[in-house]
């Protein structure tokens, strides 16, 4: 969402087939999002990025682990990404990302990125999961 002291250009050019966006005003960042979540194995979870497109216009998804490089799940281009794993969705409010049947190993950093005239944007969550809990039953004697 774009402040008050800001509005957004669309530009789009005959010649071209890319949308072309220039934000105006103090506005630095553009991109909102995503939140830090938490799941149980077995369950899933939702990341959502809201950009100034909208939708999941030129939005790429990636994980990262701590000490490794990141891992790609989609690149908007070309929608690559383990469909039995993430699922990408658009709506009007941004552009959401589900992580199905949560394993331990999905704990990790979350990004989205989308480039807008020519300058790359992330937001960056974490993702924590939890093996599902045993029912305790504690006594008390008296």
């Amino acid at each position: 969402m774009i402040g008050d002291s800001s509005h957004l250009s669309i530009h789009l050019s005959s010649s071209s087939k890319f949308l072309h966006f220039c934000l105006d005003g103090p506005r630095e960042h553009p991109l909102t999002g995503p939140e830090n979540q938490f799941g149980f194995v077995g369950s899933d979870v939702n990341f959502t990025c809201i950009s100034p497109v909208g939708y999941c216009v030129g939005m790429n998804w990636f994980k990262q682990k701590v000490g490794r490089g990141r891992e790609t799940i989609s690149i908007s281009r070309f929608g690559n990404y383990s469909r039995a794993k993430y699922t990408v969705m658009g709506s009007r409010m941004g552009c959401q990302l589900t992580v199905k049947r949560l394993e331990l190993n999905d704990a990790s950093s979350v990004i989205c990125e989308i480039v807008i005239s020519h300058r790359t944007y992330e937001g960056t969550a974490s993702l924590l999961v939890f093996s599902k809990l045993s029912q305790t039953v504690i006594a008390i004697w008296s």
